[in-house]
């Protein structure tokens, strides 16, 4: 059965959208500059549903992604700059 977000739900749903879609702009940026090089799947419009996907899952719950992993790991609360610097050692 589905539970209100409430008010403070609902910010904390966006803000991990909007942390999840600057991350994906700027990896794209880079990306494009050849700034640097690697496989990288864009999240772009699909930020909700990592973002959803992570408040519902309790911190000791494990995920299991799959090619656009950069987005689930954000909405679980994997620190960007882990991410980021998982990525590069691609």
């Amino acid at each position: 059965m589905a539970t209100p977000l409430g008010s403070d739900g609902l910010r904390a749903l966006y803000r991990k959208m909007a942390t999840i879609r600057a991350f994906d702009a700027r990896m794209r940026k880079g990306l494009a500059a050849g700034e640097f090089s690697f496989n990288y799947w864009p999240v772009e419009g699909q930020e909700a549903i990592s973002a959803a996907v992570g408040l519902c899952l309790a911190p000791t719950d494990r995920l299991v992604t799959t090619y656009r992993c950069a987005a689930d790991a954000i909405a679980k609360g994997v620190p960007l700059s882990f991410v980021g610097k998982l990525l590069l050692s691609l």
